[in-house]
């Protein structure tokens, strides 16, 4: 395994010459030697060319990896008194590498920037940003274990600014947006509000307003979708039956609504209905092993034993340890008469739960044939 190369194995510390020491807002202390990243192929030959702009650069390097430094509040001094719009120039300088993609000289500008003056919320900001742009980019091109590494260093990120006193407005836009876009949508609603009170933008505030109006609504079909699937636990099935068929006029593409339609027709013995129901969740793609479980015990119920065997063979198929599943398939094959079959899967049942009471009712039939 490889080490990390040290960012500041080029840094050297070193007595300014005295024709620099021309400072009138701030006297140089001699006794406190100061950075320069050298050339390694050069070392200090070049060091006739020593400039401010070279020893504010490596100032902000070791703010960026090394910002315990002893020397950190000297040099914050320093830099103030050379450069007062610092914090300007560089952000405007780190998001010109962000929009060329140089992610990592961006993301060391910024962290440089946050040691540098911590008070600042916006570099903190601009780095979350900048995770969350990292991310995108490499979700773009299917780099998924980056991108999702990115999410989350964004994320902390967002939840550390949280803590800044004096954040600006724009962060709650931009964490309640980033929020939004990972589903958090009650957090997302409350950032974005705080967002339309502080600000003064109209025409961004319109906007906001929209987008929590769009989450609201959203709000209140995952009610109408979870409350059907309560309703069905409780056997309260006419009312998550109102409550899915109002959520599916909105969202006829969401088959798990379907299926949930279906499960509550299955359970009032409305077996046609239900059929219907799955048969459209099947439609929209889904696969999954109760579904065709499901399925397969409205067309046993409704007489239709071949294709009932054929969803519960694709169901064994894809889970056949499932009790559910292999149960289903011994009632079936007790229905068609093919007893030596039926016994077959419900011995199979008792080989993983010992005292499975369907298993051993159907057995006991079997042996009383």
């Amino acid at each position: 395994m490889t080490k990390d190369i040290d960012p500041l194995k080029n840094i050297v510390f070193l007595s300014i010459p005295e024709n620099m020491n021309g400072l009138d807002v701030l006297p140089i202390d001699p006794s406190i030697l100061l950075p320069v990243e050298i050339d390694p192929a050069r070392g200090v030959s070049d060091i006739a060319n020593l400039s401010w702009e070279m020893i504010i650069a490596a100032i902000l390097k070791i703010f960026a990896h090394n910002p315990e430094h002893k020397d950190a509040e000297y040099y914050r001094k320093l830099v103030n008194a050379l450069r007062p719009d610092l914090l300007n120039e560089m952000t405007n300088a780190a998001i010109v590498k962000v929009n060329e993609k140089d992610f990592d000289i961006s993301e060391e500008i910024f962290k440089a920037l946050i040691n540098f003056a911590p008070d600042k919320s916006i570099s903190h900001l601009n780095l979350a940003l900048l995770y969350e742009q990292r991310a995108d980019t490499y979700s773009e091109i299917n780099k998924t274990d980056l991108a999702n590494e990115y999410y989350d260093k964004a994320f902390e990120k967002y939840k550390e600014i949280l803590k800044i006193e004096n954040v600006t407005e724009e962060f709650f836009y931009n964490f309640g947006i980033f929020l939004l876009k990972r589903n958090n949508i009650d957090k997302a609603e409350e950032l974005l509000s705080i967002y339309i009170e502080r600000s003064s933008d109209s025409k961004k505030v319109k906007y906001v307003k929209s987008v929590i109006e769009q989450i609201k609504t959203k709000k209140n079909k995952d009610e109408l979708f979870f409350s059907a699937f309560d309703y069905i636990k409780m056997e309260k099935e006419d009312e998550a039956i109102k409550n899915i068929t109002e959520y599916l006029k909105t969202e006829p593409e969401v088959w798990n609504a379907w299926f949930l339609l279906g499960w509550a027709y299955r359970r009032k013995q409305e077996y046609t209905e239900a059929v219907k129901a799955f048969e459209k969740a099947l439609d929209l793609g889904s696969e999954e092993t109760d579904l065709y479980n499901e399925m397969a015990i409205c067309l046993m119920e409704l007489g239709k034993l071949e294709e009932s065997r054929d969803f519960l063979l694709k169901a064994n198929k894809k889970e056949p340890e499932n009790i559910k599943i292999l149960s289903n398939l011994g009632i079936l094959f007790f229905k068609k008469e093919d007893y030596t079959t039926s016994e077959r899967y419900f011995k199979k049942v008792l080989s993983i739960t010992a005292d499975d009471k369907i298993a051993l009712e159907y057995l006991a039939k079997i042996d009383n044939l």
